[in-house]
């Protein structure tokens, strides 16, 4: 069989994991919202942040750690950033704020807005990547 015949499976292949992909991100961009909101967990069941920050790594490594993806948007990128800038928070709690938890918490607050319209991560004050680091 010819190699040409097989590329437009792989194109066909790679425009659905990229539909999936954005699908994966805009899912999980409303859920981090809420979390940012301070309204989540919203159900018994639901995780800790924690918990849910590390469920969505884990899910995006398992679905497309292996994929080509294009390289991510500035937009993709606000969702990354706002994942990790809350890990950060949550991660080390103590019973103070200390300095650079403000400087992360006003961050959240401006990123958080950005995330909400789906805005660029301003790349001349931000960066973030993917799980995979591109």
């Amino acid at each position: 069989m010819s190699t040409s015949l097989n590329k437009p499976c792989i194109g066909k292949r790679s425009e659905a994991t990229t539909r999936d992909h954005e699908r994966f991100i805009d899912r999980h961009r409303l859920v981090l919202l809420r979390y940012l909101d301070g309204v989540a967990p919203g159900s018994a069941e639901g995780l800790d942040t924690l918990g849910y920050i590390e469920r969505v790594l884990t899910e995006w490594q398992e679905t497309f750690g292996k994929s080509e993806l294009t390289d991510p948007t500035p937009e993709e990128r606000t969702f990354w950033f706002a994942l990790y800038q809350l890990e950060e928070l949550v991660e080390n709690p103590g019973p103070h704020i200390d300095p650079y938890e403000k400087f992360l918490m006003q961050n959240l607050v401006e990123i958080r807005e950005l995330l909400r319209h789906r805005r660029p991560l301003p790349e001349h004050r931000f960066m973030a990547t993917r799980p995979d680091g591109t």
